[in-house]
């Protein structure tokens, strides 16, 4: 069985906003019985600076 997922969240102020920090953890994950043949992160608008990491827990951040 192949799932194609898509997750949207939306932020909105109430005024003009020119510094915001997220983090998104939002890769599914890959192990027993569970293959993840893709994943991708689209940021609209694109940020000025992208860092990926791996958390404590090895969770893709």
């Amino acid at each position: 069985m192949i799932y194609d997922i898509r997750h949207v969240t939306t932020y909105s102020y109430g005024s003009q906003v020119s510094f915001a920090r997220c983090s998104l953890r939002l890769k599914p994950l890959a192990d027993f019985g569970q293959t993840l043949l893709s994943h991708a992160i689209e940021i609209k608008p694109r940020p000025a600076a992208r860092t990926v990491r791996t958390d404590y827990f090895g969770t893709l951040t």
